[in-house]
């Protein structure tokens, strides 16, 4: 049952905690082999095994490479399709053609024609790489639409998630000469079901996360909430550890990811159209005429979670207050968008839906309408208040940073909420001053970006032992960042190991990872250059296979860990088939009379290793 397989991860991560002192020893020994080895290592070996400390922080120098991975691409009308894609044109200013490179997921025709409308569907990579520049140009980014670099990547749609996820390794679309910065645009979620490949921050010198969404709330919202939110916070914290040296979350509505190396930024803007629509419309407010032909609206994805939970109950309570029924019309598609119709009539609230829509085309409207708290920094707000709208949304943390624009009118209760439309409906938005617009462009919002990422991580962290001297505190947070950095690649090591080879195609299966449905000849090429084809005979396992500090960990961690359990009869082979492995390379250590290796071989097991001093003598 879910249950089972959830405290069995539980379990596993439990079991953790009894190799702390054998990973300790590894850490320290594996620095000091690769400090011995350094000038015989190959460039691939370096990039595989050596984790480059210290990033070059400054994105401002215009030379440096930047390469931005994604999880979603237009004509899907989302945050993290047209987010990263603007992020990317602003970037590209000033800098050398090509020396930004978006990478967009590449879908298969049924999962299309589940996501984009019907009269935006693609043969090819080219003819949707195409039409994301012609979008750009319409949005008078025609010379940023030809500096960029658009490249693709292999996903699957996951119908339970609403997700795209890869499924081919993306560390590979870059050339290790051309890895310099990396922007995951949502980082836990790229790397949830991580396809075989490099290490994000062995790969690339500077490694960014922008997180966009509140998945614990998600999580939340579904059967069995209560376990699920704790498992999500616990993976995605892992997930943005593990492979980002910088993490920026987009506002306080998110967990805490990694503590030292995290910080609160609004990022995003809203594109030129939307803030020349304001300022024809702050015109004609001073001459107060209204320009508004329609009162209230809603634009977003049909589902429950983005609001409509909300705000069914919200117009059904203003009724009963003001014996009117609000009339709103709803702007967007989605998979609940039958079923939310259906409770509308029900309730026989004035609802009007039609289809999803560009937000500049609803320009008529005065008042904007979100009461949802699962956005984290909602796209569609700094949009109507560019616009010069009202905007009426929740009162909550995710919607901080517009309440300092004097349009955005949040409530908390349903009866605040009824002050809010009536005031909104007698009222004309106030005109928007000079600097308020600017801090909602993207030019605004690149600065801040630039700003954040090159913080130095010092600067990042509270200092809260103020009475302590600066050179006991600079010895603390070094002794801390190099612990922190230790755990970092351990996490990332553990989840290459986990989802290595056919064992790691057993534990994305069960953790519920999408089936990849490449064409058959491109999924052959696909496994030919990713998979090691291992020798059925025993002698042949005993010669050349081989086992990674990494791979011993897990195996260990999963003994300790899933002792009972709908995990265990899975895993079951997978372990015994470690243990002969393993077992005959112990038997072969007087062979080889080598002591290092033999304690590079020795078994995990807590009753084994005692503290590192007594092991190493």
């Amino acid at each position: 049952t879910p249950e089972m397989i959830l405290e069995g991860v539980n379990n596993l991560l439990i079991g953790c905690e009894s190799t702390v002192s054998s990973i300790r020893y590894l850490l320290k020994k594996r620095e000091r082999n690769i400090n011995e080895n350094h000038d015989k290592s190959s460039d691939q070996e370096k990039s595989n095994n050596i984790l480059r400390k210290n990033p070059n922080l400054n994105i401002c120098d215009c030379n440096r490479r930047i390469c931005i991975f994604t999880t979603a691409s237009l004509p899907w009308m989302t945050g993290t399709s047209v987010n990263p894609l603007l992020r990317a044109a602003y970037l590209s200013r000033g800098r050398p053609k090509y020396n930004i490179t978006l990478a967009l997921p590449w879908i298969q025709m049924e999962d299309q024609i589940k996501l984009f409308p019907s009269h935006s569907l693609f043969e090819n990579q080219e003819t949707q790489k195409k039409y994301v520049k012609q979008w750009l140009c319409s949005a008078e980014l025609k010379k940023e639409s030809e500096d960029i670099n658009i490249v693709f990547y292999d996903g699957v749609y996951h119908e339970a998630f609403g997700s795209i996820f890869p499924v081919t390794d993306l560390t590979s679309l870059v050339n290790d000469s051309e890895a310099d910065i990396c922007i995951l645009e949502e980082p836990e979620h790229l790397n949830w079901f991580k396809p075989e490949g490099a290490i994000w921050t062995n790969k690339f010198n500077y490694v960014i996360g922008i997180i966009h969404t509140n998945y614990i709330f998600y999580a939340s919202q579904e059967i069995g909430g209560i376990i699920k939110k704790e498992v999500v916070r616990m993976v995605s914290a892992w997930m943005a550890r593990a492979h980002c040296h910088r993490v920026i979350k987009l506002s306080g509505a998110l967990q805490t990811y990694a503590s030292e190396k995290e910080v609160v930024c609004n990022v995003h803007g809203v594109r030129s159209e939307f803030l020349e629509i304001g300022s024809s419309n702050k015109f004609d407010s001073l001459r107060k005429k209204s320009i508004f032909s329609k009162e209230i609206y809603f634009i977003g994805k049909t589902l429950w979670t983005k609001g409509f939970d909300k705000l069914l109950p919200l117009l059904r309570s203003f009724r009963r207050r003001n014996n009117q029924n609000l009339e709103i019309d709803a702007y967007g598609d989605g998979p609940d968008k039958k079923a939310v119709m259906k409770k509308t009539s029900h309730y026989k609230l004035n609802i009007n839906y039609f289809n999803g829509i560009d937000h500049k085309a609803l320009k008529q409207y005065k008042i904007f309408l979100n009461p949802s708290k699962s956005e984290v920094l909602c796209t569609t707000i700094a949009e109507a208040l560019a616009m010069g709208k009202f905007v009426i949304c929740a009162r909550h943390s995710s919607n901080e940073f517009f309440y300092q624009f004097p349009n955005c009118l949040p409530f908390s209760t349903s009866k605040e909420f009824s002050a809010r439309i009536t005031e909104a409906k007698i009222n004309e938005p106030t005109p928007l001053s000079q600097e308020l617009y600017e801090t909602l462009s993207w030019s605004a919002a690149t600065e801040r970006f630039i700003s954040v990422c090159s913080l130095p991580l010092n600067i990042i962290q509270n200092e809260k032992e103020t009475s302590q001297s600066n050179n006991d505190i600079e010895i603390q947070q070094e002794s801390a960042q190099k612990s922190l950095e230790q755990l970092d690649f351990f996490l990332a090591s553990l989840q290459e190991s986990a989802f290595k080879g056919k064992h790691g195609k057993i534990i994305k299966k069960l953790i519920g990872a999408p089936k990849n449905r490449m064409p058959k000849e491109k999924l052959d090429e696909y496994i030919m250059v990713n998979e090691i084809e291992i020798p059925s005979s025993e002698t042949k396992i005993k010669n050349k296979m081989k086992i990674s500090n990494s791979e011993k960990a897990l195996v260990e961690l999963l003994r300790n860990g899933v002792q009972q359990g709908a995990i265990e009869n899975v895993l079951d082979p997978l372990l015994n088939g470690y243990d002969k492995i393993m077992n005959r390379e112990i038997e072969n250590k007087d062979k080889d009379g080598n002591v290092e290796n033999y304690i590079e071989n020795i078994s995990w097991s807590s009753s084994s290793w005692k503290s590192a001093d007594e092991t190493e003598n």
